[in-house]
Parts: structure tokens; sequence; C-alpha cells
């Protein structure tokens, strides 16, 4: 993850930042060092889940409930703002806790999955009414009701994944969902010169949003598969000494 993560953050200091502002070149390489302590926006995610991954090695032999305990109190510290507009740190801390629980409570959260194909459009309803009623929320209440509807959301997910697996769709968003780092990894320069190229030809339409979502998703897709097959550019996809055989995207 943190090669992925510098690979890619010197990719897009190259596409979005030096190519809109070429007057500044030297600035942004001189100040790609600071992605290790200011993560850029679209990447903070990558960087988040493999700092996730060394702390959980390092603290791996830690039962689960002290460990969800201290980031419950965490929450309280943090900047859990819904806009998503904050700190680093306070991302990670948002984070960790989901991380923590699927790491440590893998039976629970299958258990979970199957009760949830079952009710989800019941939980989802409730989800939406809680997140809406969440504006109102009084902050000093905020961290813990966020965590909690969370959860929620997330079981509303896997419980709605859970009852695809039986439609011919599955077999597409698995593909997708195989391909979900690169396409994470892609989606901003991809966006960024796909809008460019709308806004040169002002093509415009109702759901042209819902139009661009798709067209970056399946060029990612395609971008990614070309890219794992293709000698030393392979290489910004998958670490030189991982395996060949340890593949997500097929």
């Amino acid at each position: 993850m943190i090669y992925l993560y510098v690979i890619w953050s010197t990719i897009l200091t190259i596409f979005l930042y030096i190519f809109a502002d070429r007057e500044r070149v030297l600035y942004h390489f001189n100040n790609l060092w600071q992605v290790f302590w200011q993560p850029l926006p679209t990447l903070w995610f990558i960087y988040a889940l493999a700092i996730s991954f060394v702390l959980a090695r390092v603290i791996r032999g830690i039962s689960f409930t002290p460990i969800i305990l201290i980031f419950s109190l965490l929450y309280f510290l943090a900047d859990i703002n819904i806009s998503g507009n904050v700190g680093f740190t306070d991302k990670f801390i948002k984070l960790f806790p989901f991380f923590w629980i699927g790491l440590k409570l893998p039976e629970f959260i299958s258990k979970s999955v199957s009760s949830a194909k079952n009710i989800f459009p019941l939980s989802f309803i409730i989800y939406f009414v809680l997140a809406w009623l969440g504006l109102r929320v009084p902050s000093t209440i905020f961290p813990l009701y966020f965590f909690c509807v969370s959860i929620l959301g997330i079981y509303s997910v896997a419980g709605l994944s859970a009852y695809l697996t039986k439609f011919s769709i599955a077999s597409i968003l698995t593909s997708i969902g195989g391909a979900t780092v690169y396409i994470y990894l892609m989606h901003r320069p991809a966006l960024y010169y796909f809008e460019g190229f709308l806004k040169i030809t002002d093509i415009s339409f109702p759901g042209i949003v819902a139009f661009e979502v798709l067209i970056v998703i399946i060029s990612c897709y395609l971008m990614g598969k070309y890219l794992r097959n293709v000698p030393v550019l392979k290489y910004t996809l998958s670490a030189p000494w991982v395996s060949p055989r340890v593949r997500v995207m097929k």
C-alpha cells in the first residue's frame, strides 16, 4: 500500500498539478515529500489503509475490546466532520475502528451479512433517516452517533451485496470490486481529463454526472487490466517484489 501510495502520489502530482500549473513545476516537486504528513486529498485512503495494516500488525496480540474503547474515546477528540474536510489524523481515527472490526471479528461479520441480506431494505431506510437526523445531533454526542450510524450503513450495503449475488449482475460487480483499488488510484486523473473533454466539447445533458462516474469506472477498470499485463507499467499497480501470483484483478 505504501508503494502504491508513493507511486500514485507522484503520478497525480505530475498529471494534475504540474500539467495544470506548469510555471510552478519545481515547487510541486519540492513539496512532493509532504505527501507523508499531508496526503493528497484523493489518495489519503490508500495511505490510511497502509498505516492501518502496520498498526494492526503491531497491536495484533491485543484483544478486540481495549482497542475499540481507545478509538471510541479518540472519536471524541477528533474532528468528526461529515463533509470530510478534516485533517488526515482525524480521517485515520475515523477509519481504523472499522478496519479493526473487520480484522478481529470475521465470523461475526459473516453471520451479520447473512442476516443483513434479508432485511437490508428496512436497514437502509433506518440508516437514511438516522443520517438525515444526524444534521441535528448535538456535537457532544455526534462522534458516537456517527460511528453507530456508519456501522448500520455498512451493514446495509453488505446485505445488499449478499442479496445481489443471486443475480447475473453479481459477476460484473465482482470484477469491479476486484479492481476497486486500481479504480480508486486512477479515478482522479481520469475524471479530471474527461471533465476537461466535456467542457471543451460543450457536452451537457441531464444525468451527466452519473454518466461521468460510469465512464470513469469502466475506463479505470480497462486501464488497470491493461497495465497489469504490460512489462514495467505493471509496476504502477504492484510492487516489483510482490509475487505475480498475488493478483487482485484478473
